[in-house]
């Protein structure tokens, strides 16, 4: 390919927020909202000019049910495997070179997947083969140097590295991973997956739910890493007051939702992704209205020459900037009711939170105001 082809940006958002079944009013989800604004298109970032690629899935992995027993098991089959291997392939074909980047969003389950995405990726690059069975052949090795590296496996990891490299090219680079409280509702049988912070993501950010109290919620946190590995590279955990669905989105009440969405926005444009100004659209539908209320729907100003903006600098080092949100809890659907309020679910919100050792655990990466 020349060297001076446009480059490719390919954006994966793998939504894992749970279906409000029976509930009215609910709104859409954090990884759809983030879907409205990405720009899709040729766009000029830093004088560059890149494709950007929207591609959209759902990762919904539910608790398996007393009811479901009587269910045939076809019905009850758990597809994350299927999904996570759907999205490497479609990345394989979209983006051509190690160039291109691949970004990364998810929440809940899907975050799960997109971070097994991550990793795969990590390993079997771009597979560069309109074989079918060839793709299946170099996915399955893929899947199996994961394995035999978690395993310290010394004599099939090498043969396994060398037999992708005969059919792929070297991985893109994966610039941005922003994830919204991730979980394994459903554990995947029978595969390896590595959902670490691997060396070929450059910047990661992940929300967590401070106030998640079930079991069938838990956590999959990152470990915290050395310096070393953040020389060059960029790791912030962040925890947010609310549930697992606070962070998740798609509530008849996300209020909440809106803080840990706007934090992953603001640093996905610090990180040049190209999202689209929504001056047209209504104030009940608009995303970019409701997380920056003060600019009408356009795109925030980031210099710091916003008297609305906060520039917070935290006791770990971390410095951020947020703006005020207050007046988008005010604001009513199409019907004429509040669907943008503070309301707390009171089964979650009167019990101690379950995630409360691992916030002294990850003391490092969470975020601390100084005040």
């Amino acid at each position: 390919m020349s060297g001076n082809a446009r480059l490719k940006r390919l954006i994966v958002l793998v939504d894992g927020c749970e279906p409000q079944d029976g509930k009215k009013d609910t709104n859409p989800s954090s990884i759809q909202r983030i879907g409205t604004l990405v720009r899709e298109g040729v766009c000029h970032v830093g004088g560059v000019e890149i494709a950007q690629i929207p591609k959209y899935y759902t990762a919904i992995a539910s608790t398996p049910k007393l009811s479901d027993r009587w269910k045939p098991k076809s019905a009850n089959a758990d597809t994350t495997p299927e999904l996570i291997k759907t999205i490497v392939k479609d990345i394989s074909s979209t983006l051509e070179r190690p160039e291109d980047e691949l970004w990364l969003y998810g929440s809940g389950h899907g975050a799960f997947v997109a971070r097994a995405v991550a990793g795969i990726v990590q390993r079997l690059g771009l597979a560069k083969t309109a074989s079918p069975e060839l793709f299946d052949d170099l996915y399955d090795a893929a899947l199996a140097l994961i394995k035999a590296q978690l395993e310290d496996d010394f004599k099939n990891g090498p043969q396994l590295i060398q037999k992708i490299k005969i059919h792929a090219d070297e991985p893109p680079r994966i610039r941005f991973v922003g994830l919204f409280d991730t979980v394994i509702r459903t554990p995947p049988k029978g595969s390896a997956y590595d959902i670490s912070f691997g060396s070929s993501i450059e910047i990661l950010r992940h929300a967590l739910a401070i106030n998640e109290t079930r079991s069938s919620r838990a956590l999959q946190i990152f470990s915290a890493p050395e310096e070393a590995e953040v020389a060059t590279r960029s790791f912030i955990q962040a925890w947010f007051l609310g549930t697992h669905e606070d962070l998740c989105g798609g509530t008849a009440h996300d209020g909440l939702s809106l803080y840990p969405l706007q934090w992953i926005i603001l640093e996905s444009l610090y990180a040049g992704l190209s999202l689209l100004s929504m001056e047209s659209a209504t104030a009940a539908d608009n995303p970019m209205s409701l997380v920056f209320p003060q600019f009408a729907g356009n795109l925030p100003t980031l210099d710091g020459s916003e008297d609305i903006q906060w520039l917070l600098q935290f006791t770990n080092g971390i410095r951020l900037s947020m703006f005020d949100i207050q007046s988008s809890h005010s604001k009513k659907s199409a019907s004429g009711l509040d669907v943008h309020s503070l309301k707390l679910e009171s089964d979650r919100y009167k019990h101690s939170p379950t995630r409360k050792n691992l916030w002294s655990r990850w003391k490092s990466t969470r975020l601390e105001r100084q005040w």
